[in-house]
């Protein structure tokens, strides 16, 4: 059963909401790598934003080229899961931010006080991502795809 664009909306913003780890994407040409972050994101939904240290792999990625892709689920390993979960893909390029990094840092913070350290390193990179598209997928194999354009928080 296909959901509407209003309860997809629901959905992102519940799954995001409620997870703290999402697997990124990242694409140089001529590799992808997938990696494991903590995140947060706008109240538009607009932007996800997280950190790596500078020596990752996913930096260099994204600092070759900045498309990338989050996946974010609410599984729990369980057969059910079928039926039950919900994942959502964002889509998006990556900026690492400079003259603004403690602001975006703070946010990260805020959500993952006990990494606090970490996000206050100057070895780690904070990024925004400028979210294109949404792909949310329920029921094993039911799709929708927003794109974040003018229109995106509209019904």
């Amino acid at each position: 059963m296909a959901i509407s664009k209003q309860a997809a909306l629901i959905k992102i913003i519940d799954v995001l909401g409620a997870q703290r780890f999402a697997t990124l994407a990242t694409d140089t040409g001529d590799e992808l790598h997938t990696g494991l972050v903590c995140y947060t994101f706008s109240k538009d939904l607009h932007c996800l934003f997280f950190g790596t240290p500078r020596t990752t792999r996913k930096y260099k990625n994204l600092k070759k080229n900045g498309k990338n892709a989050f996946n974010i689920s609410d599984h729990r390993n369980e057969e059910r899961d079928t039926h039950r979960a919900f994942s959502v893909t964002a889509h998006g390029t990556a900026y690492e931010l400079v003259d603004d990094r403690d602001q975006y840092a703070a946010l990260l913070i805020k959500r993952f006080p006990h990494l606090e350290g970490f996000y206050r390193d100057p070895a780690v990179a904070i990024f925004r991502v400028k979210i294109d598209e949404y792909s949310i997928t329920g029921d094993f194999q039911d799709v929708v795809t927003i794109g974040t354009g003018r229109d995106f928080c509209k019904e």
